[in-house]
């Protein structure tokens, strides 16, 4: 019987892998404007009636042109295009590693969303590093990510993800 050895660094973070970092995505256009139903499906969902996403009176007196869209919610647009240009899935890990997790997120929020408006969004690796835990070498991969409003091309969010791939469980020793 064959002892399975356990995959280090090296047989894992490979010069292919590496040449992963600095790697984007072209700007990926979200498929419509952001539209008045969209927030209210939102507010219904969360319960988060704050005037500043449902009132352009409310929105007007705190210093915006008319209501804002929820902070979490422009997050939440990306979804829009599916799995297209999410780079940290197609990273060329050894097959084991197919256990994705989230390992950390930062968001930083540049200037309002309006309804109406139409976004347009980039992804880029920015790290990859590999630490040992409880379930082995995991692959920790970094991505930033940048919103962007399509009519004045001005960053509105950037997000930095970092997630860990981990080896499945049952080939775990």
């Amino acid at each position: 019987m064959t002892e399975k050895r356990e995959l280090t660094e090296a047989d894992v973070i490979t010069d292919e892998v590496r040449a992963w970092i600095g790697r984007s995505t072209e700007p990926m256009l979200l498929p419509e404007e952001v539209a008045a139903v969209d927030v209210r499906r939102y507010v219904e969902a969360t319960g988060d009636r704050n005037p500043l996403w449902l009132d352009d009176a409310a929105a007007r007196a705190a210093g915006y042109r008319a209501r804002i869209l929820p902070p979490m919610m422009v997050v939440g647009l990306s979804w829009r295009l599916g799995d297209t240009g999410r780079l940290q899935h197609h990273v060329p890990l050894p097959e084991i590693y197919s256990d994705t997790r989230n390992a950390g997120l930062e968001i930083e929020w540049l200037e309002a969303v309006y309804v109406g408006d139409r976004l347009a969004l980039q992804h880029r690796l920015t790290d990859i590093v590999a630490r040992s835990g409880r379930r082995g070498l995991g692959v920790y991969i970094t991505r930033e990510t940048e919103y962007r409003r399509v009519a004045d091309d001005r960053p509105v969010v950037r997000v930095r993800q970092t997630t860990v791939r981990l080896p499945r469980a049952k080939d775990v020793r």
